[in-house]
């Protein structure tokens, strides 16, 4: 080896070009502090060269920063929309939710525990106008969070317009297990007639047939310019007592007489177990199971168990499984098998749906 020469193989070669060729890479994030400076340019006049008006209230706002966050401010403050010429732009979208926005654009947060379901869904109206898609699914999740029976109609409307359909799914489940209040709450009589069809017609909402009815004419009464025809087709009438649609449905002229009598035969003559009824399947569970379904059991005497169930359900199999005592019997011939006897157990049902 002449003297020009390295070994690079040595330990020590090696480790000098581990050293040469090994740089640490370290990169410092201050994304929270660059939103926070952004922040508090939101509807500050220092820099500002565009003005929205929204109802009577003059908003400064930053051209570059709106059109770095958004398409539709981009096209609006630099395409060949008319706006792109002017610096003061009228917008008619509710202020509070705007603001919401506008102050989302900057610092890329939203206060969403502060926002009550009426401010929520304006805000989802204009994140919906403005594509803000990841906006669009955290409130819906908000929105879920706080669903009861006096808002969910109203949630139920946003959720079909907007296209959301986990929050429209939920709604409906919501208004399935909740039926019957549903129908007699003020709110269910706000529902566009396309959300309406789409309760009535699942066979898990859940409430009697006779009040359902008497809500459509309610709610016609409310919307007057609606034709009710596609609405009052789902009533289920067979599932209607012969003295409820003589009585309380014929004089209401909605049916015609061949209607209710087709009603009254449908409902005499076919099987019960193929009536149109209005109830859950879960194949294959005990719905009599209070871990699950909530069914409360109270013993009314000594030969009969009452099972209270949350709500209806088709059920085509009830098992009942009996263990008897055999200790307490002194002529119980003697056990021979080896098997264990089963003590102090009492009767117990077990209900399944097992419906395909």
């Amino acid at each position: 080896m002449s003297s020009q020469e390295i070994d690079t193989s040595s330990p020590d070669s090696v480790r000098a070009k581990k050293r040469c060729t090994k740089k640490k890479s370290t990169t410092i994030i201050f994304a929270e502090r660059v939103l926070a400076d952004m922040g508090r340019f939101c509807m500050n006049e220092l820099y500002s060269d565009v003005t929205f008006l929204v109802e009577d209230e003059r908003l400064p706002a930053h051209c570059m920063i709106l059109a770095a966050r958004s398409e539709y401010f981009r096209a609006m403050l630099y395409g060949f929309m008319s706006e792109s010429k002017k610096r003061e732009i009228e917008l008619v979208v509710p202020l509070e939710a705007f603001k919401v926005i506008l102050g989302y654009f900057y610092s890329g947060t939203i206060r969403i525990s502060t926002l009550d379901v009426d401010v929520t869904l304006k805000v989802l109206d204009v994140a919906n106008m403005y594509g803000l898609v990841e906006v669009k699914s955290a409130l819906s999740d908000h929105l879920q969070e706080h669903m009861d029976v006096s808002n969910v109609c109203k949630i139920l409307d946003a959720a079909r317009l907007y296209h959301l359909e986990n929050l429209t799914g939920n709604c409906l489940t919501f208004m399935d297990n909740n039926g019957a209040e549903m129908i007699e709450h003020e709110s269910f009589l706000t529902l566009s007639k396309d959300s309406l069809e789409e309760v009535l017609r699942r066979d898990t909402f859940i409430a009697d047939e006779l009040y359902i009815f008497l809500c459509i004419l309610q709610w016609s009464q409310q919307n007057p310019n609606s034709d009710i025809k596609s609405v009052v087709s789902l009533v289920r009438l067979p599932l209607m007592s012969v003295d409820q649609l003589l009585h309380d449905v014929r004089p209401h002229g909605i049916f015609g007489p061949e209607k209710i009598l087709d009603a009254i035969n449908e409902g005499n003559t076919i099987d019960s177990a193929n009536l149109p009824y209005r109830a859950v399947v879960c194949p294959g569970e005990d719905v009599a199971s209070f871990e699950r379904h909530q069914a409360s059991r109270s013993v009314i005497n000594d030969n009969e168990i009452s099972i209270e169930l949350r709500c209806w359900y088709k059920i085509n199999i009830i098992s009942i499984l009996a263990f008897l005592d055999n200790t307490e019997n002194t002529d119980n011939t003697e056990n021979t098998d080896n098997t264990d006897n089963t003590d102090n157990t009492e009767d117990t049902e077990n209900t399944e749906n097992t419906v395909p």
